[in-house]
């Protein structure tokens, strides 16, 4: 009988897991460095999308899609790879936590050669022409 209740709590929490609403884990984020506000979220934490804003970047929201990378877990890390679009230029990101912190690094580019935004020119330089670095890392 035991058996049977620990196996039914565990596959309910499996369950929790993998339907993890990303809407909810986003209210759970603490402060950011930079003021964000997050709407439309939608999919789970495993894989979605969401319209990030930030006023200090620009008027515009970002349009955020993540994937997690599950094949990252034989090097002790969760990561998601994040990409999106903001002013004309592409957002390349990997997010990672372990457990010591996270970090988020990437890189933003214009595709098409254009001078990138001016909350772009901020970013220390890429190794490419129009490409700026995203290196940012925190303790728990």
């Amino acid at each position: 009988m035991w058996k049977w209740i620990s196996a039914f709590i565990g596959l309910t929490v499996i369950f929790m897991l993998v339907q993890l609403p990303a809407s909810w884990v986003v209210q759970q984020l603490p402060n950011l460095p930079v003021p964000v506000q997050f709407s439309h979220t939608q999919g789970s934490v495993w894989s979605g999308n969401s319209l990030v804003q930030s006023g200090l970047l620009s008027s515009q929201p970002a349009q955020l899609d993540w994937q997690w990378q599950a094949n990252e877990l034989f090097s002790g890390k969760a990561t998601w790879k994040v990409t999106g679009n903001l002013d004309g230029a592409q957002i390349d990101l990997q997010a990672s936590a372990t457990a010591s912190g996270w970090t988020v690094l990437g890189h933003v580019i214009n595709p098409t050669n254009k001078p990138l935004p001016n909350w772009a020119q901020l970013l220390p330089t890429g190794t490419q022409a129009n490409q700026r670095l995203i290196q940012y890392q925190a303790s728990w």
